[in-house]
């Protein structure tokens, strides 16, 4: 039986080592990430390398070179963006250029070589703070309004239209509060296990009491794991998360004082001043409903809030900066 294979763009990432440990057993991997990703991840890197993995350092934003690994691939995973609260707003054009334009070259090199599917990573962002304190459908109004919800949102669009009758066809996942393994601590979780780590204080703007959906990334593998093998997921748009995994910040902290036995310094910036989050940026409530994706592709996640983050806290590094 002839392997399919899978390009995999931002493939080095947290959840791309997931998808990497879930699929290479079965498919041919072709995965493209940055420079200082792939430096960073050798020795992961360097353990699977065959003729059924391959991977090249490679800005998406090069559309001449980019073009080059899609030949013959079957299904292409669009990971690759620019994250983080404080790097988007901080870096708006650069954002936009990454997440929208950088989305428009993998999205046109799938078209040219008659890709069989484009799965692309949107977020949770595009929906910002909802009137309702309901949890988030996917017909629920896309309120974001900072850089990297817009980035998406336009990104979404872009797919919907480019893919519109097409041959490829989409599916659009939105992620919500997605951490594990291998993120970088610019993150609310892996921060906060650093913090604890290394005996540094940690800020919490307002008052800990924002609420949000954590979904381990080795569950978030396994949901684009069935949408490549569920032909129901064509062209359709998916919340993505684990809609029973339901904290406050505050209990987040608490809930890894309890399994690291050490009590986090925390630093409540009742004002937002201390923390690379604005107020007006701020969500205080953000919780999925997958009720959509669990009925249509069985899709079940599995990792509770505490596990994860004993996994989290039990890597031997965890880096506190985006690679170079």
């Amino acid at each position: 039986m002839v392997r399919k294979k899978i390009l995999i763009t931002g493939g080095v990432g947290m959840i791309g080592k997931a998808l990497i440990k879930t699929l290479s057993n079965k498919y041919n991997l072709i995965v493209l990430d940055t420079k200082g990703q792939i430096d960073r991840n050798k020795k992961f890197l360097k353990k699977r390398k065959n003729e059924n993995f391959k991977y090249f350092k490679i800005n998406i934003l090069n559309k001449k070179k980019l073009n080059k690994y899609f030949k013959k691939v079957n299904y292409v995973i669009h990971l690759a963006a620019m994250l983080g609260v404080k790097n988007t707003e901080d870096n708006q054009k650069k954002c936009w250029k990454i997440n929208f334009e950088g989305t428009r070259n993998v999205l046109e090199a799938s078209l040219i070589h008659k890709a069989e599917k484009f799965i692309f990573s949107s977020s949770s962002e595009v929906y910002g703070e909802q009137k309702s304190k309901k949890k988030i459908i996917e017909t629920s109004p896309l309120l974001g309004s900072n850089v990297y919800a817009r980035s998406k949102i336009e990104s979404e669009k872009l797919i919907m239209d480019q893919l519109f009758n097409k041959k490829t066809k989409f599916t659009i996942l939105r992620l919500f509060n997605t951490y594990g393994e291998n993120q970088v601590a610019q993150f609310f979780i892996p921060k906060l296990c650093y913090s604890v780590k290394y005996n540094k204080k940690f800020i919490i703007n307002g008052n800990g009491s924002q609420v949000r959906s954590y979904a381990f990334c080795d569950d978030i593998a396994e949901g684009i794991k069935c949408c490549l093998l569920k032909k129901k997921s064509s062209n359709k748009i998916y919340n993505l998360g684990n809609s029973k995994q339901v904290f406050s910040l505050k209990k987040v902290a608490q809930k890894i004082s309890k399994i690291n036995k050490k009590k986090v310094n925390i630093v409540f910036s009742r004002n937002f001043n201390k923390g690379d989050r604005k107020k007006e940026r701020e969500i205080y409530q953000r919780v999925c409903d997958i009720k959509k994706i669990k009925k249509e592709l069985n899709y079940d996640p599995k990792i509770n809030l505490s596990d994860g983050l004993t996994k989290v806290l039990e890597q031997k590094k965890i880096y506190k900066n985006w690679p170079t």
